[in-house]
């Protein structure tokens, strides 16, 4: 009798261990669904950008301007989620290039959320790049400076409502071997212009005959 009341207080102590067991395994295939589920939203921001970004650098359109609107937040299964944007200029290696980096805020090593993509320059004259964010920060490399800043979307304080891409070229003229470009270059400089605009309208985010624009790419 003693042996069966054991056998049967064992027996139930193994059911609610399986229990428990199966219950931290789905919990643990629901964080890991969901983790999947964020990393590829904000992948996609940042192919997204990306993509934007090639498409005004090899625009055959002498002056191209790319405005890229971003959401408050990203839209998960739990609900909306913060995400901040970061842009990096790389220029010490050959092809320059923009990395974007994307992650959900505030961050968690528990539950992973990023994404990156890269927008790779054109090896053969190359624009020069210019960040106007008031927010660039410059980190020393071996090898070089890397140019990047931050984008927050997300930020009540410092909404970032839309990115802005502008590719241009100076407006200048040579006669004979006397060039008007700036330092008297031939063939005229060309630019890539990135900025972060807080403007609930985007065309007031960077218009192409702004002056930050003029300076680099108006008529000399």
């Amino acid at each position: 009798m003693e042996r069966g009341i054991e056998l049967w207080i064992l027996s139930k102590f193994a059911f609610i261990f399986f229990l428990f067991a199966l219950l931290a395994l789905m919990v643990t295939f629901s964080t890991r669904e969901k983790s999947a589920i964020c990393s590829e939203t904000v992948q996609n921001i940042a192919e997204r950008i990306a993509a934007k970004i090639s498409q005004v650098v090899s625009s055959p359109v002498e002056d191209e301007r790319g405005v890229i609107p971003l959401e408050t937040s990203i839209q998960l299964a739990s609900g909306r989620e913060r995400y901040s944007i970061n842009f990096t200029y790389i220029n010490i290696t050959k092809p320059e290039r923009f990395i974007i980096n994307v992650k959900k805020i505030p961050e968690s090593p528990a539950d992973p959320c990023t994404g990156g993509a890269s927008a790779i320059l054109p090896v053969n004259n190359t624009p020069t790049v210019n960040i106007l964010s008031g927010r660039k920060n410059t980190t020393t490399v071996e090898g070089g400076k890397l140019n990047w800043f931050p984008v927050t979307p997300s930020d009540p304080d410092h909404r970032d409502r839309y990115l802005v891409v502008i590719r241009c070229g100076e407006k200048c003229s040579r006669t004979g071997n006397v060039s008007t470009c700036t330092a008297g270059a031939w063939p005229p400089p060309r630019y890539l212009i990135v900025d972060a605009c807080t403007q609930e309208n985007p065309d007031m985010c960077l218009p192409l005959n702004s002056t930050d624009v003029g300076k680099l790419c108006g008529f000399k």
